[in-house]
């Protein structure tokens, strides 16, 4: 009887463990690291995603006469992200915040825009709505990255 419910109870452990990592692979699926491109207007957009626990952090490349931005003030909550962008424009400061609802391989940005002048009355804001997919795990160089981006998008 003892030699059967050992059996039974290296079975059942077995079997939670086989359980535990099928849902590790699960969560890796929705995992925002990585690669990501979409359009908004005539710009082509790259985003580059790393996240750690609830913390994002990464870049966007390809706003026209911007430099690489690097995210701010990242955030993960469940399938829920945001984060900030800020450059100087000219004598202005360009503030892009993002809300984004990730599903699988893509996430559905609103965007809220706002350029500040110097010596200006106030603020002008726009909100808009930007798509993006996942291209790349993030192992890949921007090289290979920009081939992927020719191949497949046309940017």
């Amino acid at each position: 009887m003892k030699k059967y419910a050992l059996l039974f109870c290296f079975l059942l452990l077995a079997s939670c463990a086989h359980v535990s990592d099928n849902s590790t692979e699960t969560a890796s699926h929705t995992s925002v690291d990585g690669w990501w491109a979409g359009k908004y207007k005539d710009a082509s957009l790259l985003f580059k995603f790393n996240s750690d626990g609830d913390i994002l952090t990464g870049t966007v490349d390809g706003m026209p006469g911007m430099p690489v931005l690097h995210l701010s003030d990242g955030k993960i909550k469940g399938n829920w992200i945001s984060f900030r962008t800020e450059t100087d424009y000219g004598r202005k400061i360009l503030r892009i915040s993002y809300k984004g609802d990730l599903k699988k391989d893509e996430i559905t940005f609103s965007c809220t825009t706002t350029v500040a002048g110097q010596g200006s009355a106030g603020a002008a804001s726009r909100r808009s709505l930007v798509v993006v997919n996942r291209i790349g795990s993030g192992n890949e160089t921007r090289a290979e990255i920009d081939n992927i981006l020719k191949r497949n998008f046309m940017m």
